[in-house]
């Protein structure tokens, strides 16, 4: 689809298929408690702030002040850097250094974290930069994530373009005033080009995965995670999105397709072959023998009995994935 080509957002929505039918939010806190592990989001903005509540924010990042947060062992708490105002030589040197000093207070609160680094779903920020230098102090990661979605502001991805919604418009981004910002305009609104563009060809258009709608409507958390799952390391990955749900499933797949401790493969093999029997406790073994699953199999306990009758379905497939995807290999995603 071109991305200089504006749409009627309501006759766009109203042409996409149903959301995946399955409320995920329950079984994403349930998994995400489980995991052990601190969503720390770096805000470059102060407006980032302003769409959660319940949230930690701090506006420091030396070592002591991280290493209390950790140590509440929250399941998320934001940084405000403010980088956006800043240039880029002295954002690298503020994510550098506040890199370094999560890594060592992780290290001593033993308090695993997943970095989410926050920027402006008008695409908008210094990117690459701030996410090459966080992968210099902790590694490469198995994939970085893009997702501009934001509902509030009327910010959308569809078949891989980013969209502005304008009354009943849904303008390319790069068609908007936003594009043209004096230090972070860009030329593409279809976001692998955009990839392509801000990295100077460093990664091509080509090579940027995505997440299609329809995947993330009719595939659910599991065949989107086995997407992620098979990604190769280090690659970019986009997320389209137009819904809240599609971002809650994506949220999902990244629990499953994440480092998976203490499975039990022998407890989750018999669990799985009861499932499939339609024995009561099935539900129960499953999520006991591997958390993260729980985060699929509650959303399709309801339909066990297709699974019976139907032991080629789609679903049982999606459930045997998960087991052989299940090899205990961590995984490191960025989310950007």
């Amino acid at each position: 689809m071109p991305d200089s080509t504006s749409l009627a957002q309501s006759a766009t929505f109203a042409a996409l298929p149903p959301v995946w039918p399955h409320d995920v939010l329950p079984t994403n806190a349930a998994a995400a408690a489980a995991a052990g592990r601190t969503l720390v989001v770096l805000d470059d903005d102060p407006t980032g702030t302003q769409t959660v509540r319940d949230i930690a924010v701090v506006t420091a990042w030396d070592v002591a002040t991280l290493t209390a947060e950790l140590s509440a062992a929250p399941a998320c708490f934001y940084i405000l850097t403010n980088s956006r105002s800043l240039t880029p030589a002295a954002t690298r040197a503020l994510h550098f250094e506040l890199a370094t000093n999560l890594r060592a207070a992780s290290a001593s609160t033993h308090r695993a974290f997943v970095v989410a680094s926050r920027s402006d779903s008008t695409l908008r920020g210094h990117y690459p930069l701030e996410t090459d230098t966080l992968a210099e102090i902790f590694g490469s990661f198995d994939a970085t994530i893009l997702t501009p979605y934001f509902e509030a502001g009327g910010r959308y991805t569809l078949h891989d373009t980013h969209y502005v919604a304008e009354g009943d418009r849904l303008v390319p981004a790069a068609e908007t005033p936003f594009a043209r910002d004096a230090a972070f305009g860009y030329r593409s609104s279809h976001l692998p080009a955009y990839v392509e563009e801000k990295t100077a060809g460093r990664i091509r258009a080509a090579d940027v995965a995505t997440i299609s709608l329809d995947l993330l409507r009719s595939g659910g958390p599991i065949a989107v995670a086995e997407k992620l799952r098979a990604l190769p390391r280090g690659s970019v990955c986009i997320v389209n999105a137009a819904a809240p749900r599609h971002i809650e499933v994506f949220a999902a797949a990244t629990l499953v397709a994440a480092d998976r401790p203490a499975v039990d493969h022998a407890a989750y093999t018999a669990a799985l072959k009861d499932f499939r029997k339609g024995a009561a406790k099935s539900i129960d073994a499953l999520k006991k023998a591997d958390t993260a699953a729980a985060v699929h199999l509650a959303a399709v306990d309801d339909v066990r009995e297709r699974l019976v009758d139907e032991p080629t379905s789609p679903l049982t497939g999606e459930v045997a994935a998960l087991l052989a995807s299940a090899d205990g290999q961590p995984a490191k995603l960025l989310l950007a």
